[in-house]
């Protein structure tokens, strides 16, 4: 018996607590915090730092500066070889000219 009203007793003392208990209320500015960010996700430049901030933007990004540094410094490497190549040509023609007007030199001395 003595369980019982102790029992009855813990009830009523935990619904007496419940008794100046009210409605929860929010912070009077969370709604136009919520309405704002709600308006700035429909602006165009939000859009565009949310896809620019993606890891496979970066990645997309890494790999076409590298690919076009690649590039260049292969372009680089192909003009200074055409150069060469154009020199080394020229300087044969030279060489063969000379070489070619010596003989018809040493033909008109004869």
């Amino acid at each position: 018996m003595k369980r019982e009203q102790q029992a009855e007793q813990w009830v009523n003392e935990a619904m007496e607590s419940l008794d100046g208990i009210g409605r929860a209320t929010a912070n009077p500015f969370l709604f136009t915090r919520i309405e704002e960010r709600l308006r700035q996700r429909n602006n165009p430049w939000e859009k565009l730092a949310r896809f620019v901030a993606r890891p496979a933007f970066a990645l997309a990004v890494v790999l076409l500066f590298l690919a076009a540094n690649f590039y260049v410094a292969n372009q680089e490497k192909q003009d200074r070889l055409a150069r060469e190549k154009q020199a080394n040509e020229q300087l044969f023609a030279a060489e063969y000219s000379t070489s070619s007007n010596l003989s018809n030199e040493f033909s008109a001395n004869k």
